[in-house]
């Protein structure tokens, strides 16, 4: 799993531009009591000429002890969520360690109600939102006391449930990924021979269809600031592991049917 956060501000007395001086944040199972985050910087990683250089990974940024089992981690905002399947008829509250890659700080945020894969955990910003079989949720905050100086660790977390039910079943989607413009999502499914995609815009919190097809590859897609467009794996066996891509759907038009370039 990787993370492309900001962090802003400042760390350690230095000031961190907010655009274009971002770190990666890479998370391994290469520890044998759970898990590594290690951090690139990808201004030092850059060769003179444009071209990525290579990568050598230095010590740990942090670790967390976890099992190895069924376990999986979501970013948004500076925030890194570490999550794992949980018994949803077990009578304790699970927590999860969330970690603040601003202040080095590590929070916990509470299990979800609805623990059943497939769960879609989707980042806009400083939000996570979760679509699973039973339920809709976001991860909202509280502020505890205004008193403390560093914000993200002085927040009680829940998950609350979105009214907005989504349009279709979530065991026929097919493909997701989040938009440019950083504010909607697209859900590609397919019930038999019938294909469609659906946006959900995080700010009108309101479903649409988007047209009758759906994101050429499987599972998540990302965006390619440098082809401007999508990205994504195909798992068709005659296929399997090829790349796709397809040209960015307009969402915002006045009957909300397009088409898709792949």
């Amino acid at each position: 799993m990787s993370a492309r956060l900001q962090e802003g501000d400042e760390q350690r007395g230095t000031r961190m531009p907010k655009r274009g001086h971002e770190r990666l944040y890479l998370v391994f199972d290469d520890w044998c009591h759970g898990y590594s985050i290690r951090m690139v910087n990808l201004l030092q990683h850059t060769a003179g000429s444009g071209h990525p250089a290579p990568v050598h990974f230095s010590e740990p940024f942090c670790r967390i002890m976890a099992p190895l089992v069924s376990y999986f981690t979501s970013a948004f905002g500076s925030k890194i969520l570490a999550v794992f399947s949980r018994d949803p008829e077990a009578d304790s509250e699970s927590y999860f360690p969330m970690l603040d890659v601003r202040s080095r700080c590590v929070t916990f945020a509470p299990g979800q109600g609805c623990p059943i894969p497939p769960i879609y955990y989707l980042p806009v910003g400083n939000e996570l939102f979760s679509l699973s079989f039973c339920s809709f949720e976001m991860l909202c905050s509280e502020e505890l006391s205004p008193r403390l100086q560093d914000q993200s660790c002085s927040m009680a977390w829940s998950w609350k449930q979105l009214s907005e039910k989504p349009p279709f079943y979530v065991d026929n989607v097919t493909s997701y990924s989040l938009h440019p413009q950083e504010r909607t999502f697209l859900f590609s499914t397919k019930t038999g021979a019938t294909e469609a995609t659906y946006t959900f815009d995080t700010e009108k919190r309101s479903w649409k269809l988007l047209g009758y097809w759906k994101l050429p590859f499987a599972g998540c897609g990302h965006f390619d600031l440098g082809l401007n467009c999508f990205v994504g794996l195909s798992k068709e066996p005659n296929t399997l592991g090829q790349l796709y891509s397809c040209e960015v759907p307009i969402y915002d038009t006045d009957d909300g049917i397009t088409t898709c370039m792949s």
